[in-house]
């Protein structure tokens, strides 16, 4: 119940950004109980301006039903999204475009289980028209760079 963006988060961030830790940020619409102006793409895009080396992933390809948003404020920044919710709301090529648009090596597989079913989420992402090395980025290789993490 607070807005990314407010001041009284910056300590928050600042202290996340030193410690090379990574912040998730539910963005956009919110089908819940909340407000649903806490988490939009300009917001998001306030916080990235003002801690450039915090690393951001934002959940729902940058912000759930609000994509003309995601469009205008997010889409190209070095900001991370991951894929949930996009099955169930977005055309696949609509989907692809925005992802190659953004920067293949900035999206995440993301399933926001249990609201969703995994295996469909990961079935529709690799049946989307992404190519066998982008499916890889997406489904791992991503992941394994920003958790600085090496399979042997």
């Amino acid at each position: 119940d607070f807005y990314m963006d407010d001041p009284a988060m910056f300590p928050i961030y600042e202290a996340l950004s030193a410690a090379g830790m990574i912040v998730v940020f539910h963005t956009g619409f919110d089908p819940g109980p909340f407000s649903n102006d806490h988490s939009l793409p300009h917001r998001l895009r306030a916080v990235h301006e003002r801690f450039p080396g915090l690393t951001i992933v934002a959940s729902h390809m940058g912000g759930h039903q609000v994509w003309d948003q995601v469009e205008e404020h997010l889409v190209g920044l070095p900001v991370y999204f991951e894929t949930s919710t996009a099955p169930e709301n977005l055309e696949k090529a609509a989907f692809v475009d925005m992802c190659r648009r953004h920067g293949m090596e900035r999206i995440l597989f993301g399933s926001d289980s249990p609201w969703f079913d995994q295996a469909f989420d990961r079935t529709w992402v690799e049946e989307s028209g992404m190519s066998d090395r982008e499916l890889e980025l997406v489904f791992y290789e991503n992941a394994q760079r920003i958790l600085d993490y090496s399979v042997p």
